[in-house]
């Protein structure tokens, strides 16, 4: 019996101390904090020319009342942004042109419970490099000695051979009389044969 008192003692204190912890650990589950997670531009970066897009993702999802919000060299608000359609634990910015620049963003995260976290992070936006021009190759230049027109030829005439002797008109004509006078003589002599032996002799 003299133990009793104490056991009772230690289940006491240990039940104090589950109840403790409990309520240490009850704010923990029920209220969310919504914290930056990563950043594109990321925090103390430098990007080339003005960022396509600039994407702040957080732990938990966003409500209403969370913003985005860029602002300049000069501490003035450029551009402000809005929480993703399809990822409730994304904002996102579409900046316009940014000059060259150190720019401040600013963020306001709104937890489904109400619990709000504000944060900010930097980044720096250089001069977008211009393409170097192609050297085009140079038009040549005539030189100015040589003749515009060059003169055309003059034709020479062409010599017809003379046609060689045996194939002359003249001689075509001669060859093609011969048999025609040699006929007429085969003839005319044949025809005094006849006339001679027709005649009657004379009488004594």
């Amino acid at each position: 019996m003299i133990g009793t008192p104490s056991r009772a003692r230690r289940r006491g204190r240990l039940a104090a101390l589950l109840a403790l912890l409990s309520l240490l650990a009850v704010p923990g589950l029920v209220s969310a904090h919504a914290e930056l997670r990563t950043s594109d531009p990321a925090d103390g970066s430098t990007v080339e020319g003005t960022p396509g897009v600039i994407v702040a993702d957080f732990t938990e999802a966003l409500a209403d009342g969370s913003r985005l919000v860029l602002r300049g060299p000069d501490g003035e608000r450029v551009a402000e942004g809005r929480i993703h359609e399809s990822n409730d634990t994304r904002m996102i910015i579409e900046p316009p042109e940014l000059a060259a620049g150190d720019y401040e963003v600013r963020w306001t995260a709104v937890a489904e419970d109400g619990h709000v976290e504000r944060g900010s992070y930097s980044f720096a936006v250089t001069a977008a490099a211009t393409p170097e021009p192609t050297d085009s190759p140079s038009p040549t230049i005539p030189p100015t000695d040589a003749p515009a027109d060059s003169p055309a030829p003059t034709p020479v005439p062409s010599v017809s051979p003379e046609p060689a002797e045996d194939g002359s008109p003249a001689a075509d004509t001669t060859d093609a009389l011969i048999p025609i006078v040699a006929a007429l003589a085969l003839v005319a002599i044949f025809g005094g044969f006849l006339l001679s032996r027709r005649r009657p002799s004379p009488r004594p």
